[in-house]
């Protein structure tokens, strides 16, 4: 397959692989947790495309450093790991930052009431709109029956509608790099939504007592905790290239006269803010992007194979190794799309990563 146009701004956004996700709807918060072993899943298949990197491989070694510090990473490579378990030639970390559902400050404590014939007004202003007008979307009670709240939906540029809640329902209000307003009843999703997606809201139907509609309202962010993941994974690089090469930058030796070359490999890059990219670049030898689609299709794959209900136990590196279903639907991905499964943040070009003459070499992809 041809490579994907990998999206890099110069600010966090909601990713694809959230966007897909989502629409899960009571199965996402457990999917979202398999979007960084799925990942995982990806990195493996690749190392066992590559028979001499896969013979050298440890999984889920203890790297050790300078310091005297051991780090658990995900690969390791090593020439002899019985002889000279501190001294391997490449690891490979793997980091997913999701986005985290919060309850919206202004009502962290409170429910909005909205009784029959009533409506809230919720707008915001973020400094990137590009419109003279505020983004803002209306939700008005027209009827609650039992429990079922009939609502209208109107925003600054989606037709407004009437839709149906019951309790639990979630109406979602999106803004777009375009500057252009979604408002997502609980039956759309993120997904049906072109483009990048810079901010979204969520008004959830947490109760209905006495004819009056109760609604929580929470924020999508991208990503907060990134920059400590960023720290984490570049003190292992530093750490373990100072203990085997004797120097702490990256940058102290050319390329070919390192022993050890690390690698971090990320999903869901989006939610990554600039500042953690520059910890990473400056730190680590190669940060690598397998792009949102790839894991999309990843998932598409494993619920074509195996079922939506199936699948979740199943997305594991240990799966990988055990069954031959689960082995062979992640090596028909890596397959499809090796010319275009790891995009380099440095060199702005897709890339590969092989075995050669006893080093672990990224290489771009020709």
């Amino acid at each position: 397959m041809q490579p994907k146009n990998e999206l890099i701004r110069d600010f966090s956004y909601i990713s694809g692989v959230f966007k897909y996700i989502e629409g899960y709807h009571k199965m996402g918060h457990q999917i979202g947790r398999k979007v960084g072993d799925m990942l995982e899943l990806i990195v493996l298949a690749k190392i066992y495309s590559d028979p001499e990197l896969a013979a050298r491989l440890i999984v889920e070694p203890k790297i050790y450093g300078e310091t005297g510090a051991g780090h658990k990473v995900e690969f390791g490579f090593f020439e002899d790991f019985i002889k000279s378990p501190k001294k391997p030639f490449g690891i490979i970390e793997c980091k997913k930052v999701g986005v985290e559902v919060t309850k919206n400050i202004a009502t962290k404590d409170s429910l909005l009431k909205i009784a029959q014939g009533e409506s809230i007004f919720n707008e915001t202003s973020p400094s990137w709109f590009k419109q003279e007008n505020k983004a803002f979307i209306k939700l008005t009670v027209l009827s609650i029956e039992d429990d079922v709240v009939k609502i209208s939906i109107e925003s600054n540029t989606a037709e407004t509608t009437e839709v149906t809640a019951s309790k639990g329902g979630t109406f979602k209000f999106a803004i777009t790099e375009d500057s252009k307003v979604h408002a997502l009843s609980p039956s759309s999703d993120l997904r049906n939504i072109d483009g990048v997606v810079r901010f979204c809201r969520l008004f959830k139907l947490e109760n209905i007592t006495e004819g009056v509609s109760s609604w929580g309202i929470y924020d999508c962010l991208t990503g907060p905790q990134t920059i400590e993941k960023a720290k984490q994974a570049s003190l292992v690089a530093m750490d373990a290239r100072k203990l085997v090469d004797g120097k702490w930058g990256k940058d102290d030796l050319a390329e070919e006269e390192k022993s050890l070359l690390s690698i971090l490999v990320l999903t869901e890059s989006s939610h990554w803010e600039i500042k953690s990219r520059k910890v990473i670049t400056t730190c680590i030898d190669h940060n690598l992007i397998v792009p949102d689609e790839i894991v999309v299709e990843a998932f598409k794959m494993f619920e074509a194979e195996f079922g939506l209900a199936d699948i979740l136990p199943l997305i594991t590196k240990n799966k990988y190794l055990s069954d031959e279903r689960v082995s062979s639907t992640i090596n028909k991905l890596v397959k499809d799309y090796e010319k275009c499964l790891f995009y380099d943040l440095d060199l702005g070009s897709y890339v590969d990563f092989k075995y050669i003459d006893g080093k672990l070499k990224v290489l771009n992809v020709s």
